[in-house]
C-alpha cells in the first residue's frame, strides 16, 4: 500500500533578527526563520498570509513563537542582534 505524505525534511533556514511594527502600536523584536535561498523582503511578498515571529521572554531561557497576520505589518526591519 503506497501512502503519500506531506511531511517534508526540515529545510535549513536563516535566522534573522527583525523589528516588527504593528498596526495596533505594538512593536515585536525577535527572530524570522527564513529560507536560505531569499530575501526577508521576498519572504514577505510570499502568497502566506501570517508570518511567525520567535520573541524571547522575560526570562531568556524561554521564547515564544507569535503568529503575525501580514495585512497588520506597518513595517519590519532587519536588525543586527535580537535584544
Amino acid at each position: 500500500m503506497n501512502i503519500k505524505s506531506s511531511y517534508r525534511a526540515k529545510e535549513p533556514k536563516n535566522e534573522v533578527p527583525v523589528e516588527v511594527e504593528l498596526s495596533n502600536g505594538k512593536t515585536l523584536k525577535g527572530i524570522l526563520f527564513v529560507d536560505l535561498n531569499i530575501r526577508v523582503f521576498d519572504f514577505m511578498n510570499l502568497p502566506a498570509p501570517f508570518i511567525v515571529v520567535v520573541v524571547k521572554g522575560r526570562n531568556s531561557a524561554k521564547a515564544r513563537a507569535t503568529i503575525v497576520n501580514k495585512r497588520h505589518v506597518v513595517t519590519l526591519r532587519e536588525m543586527e542582534s535580537p535584544e
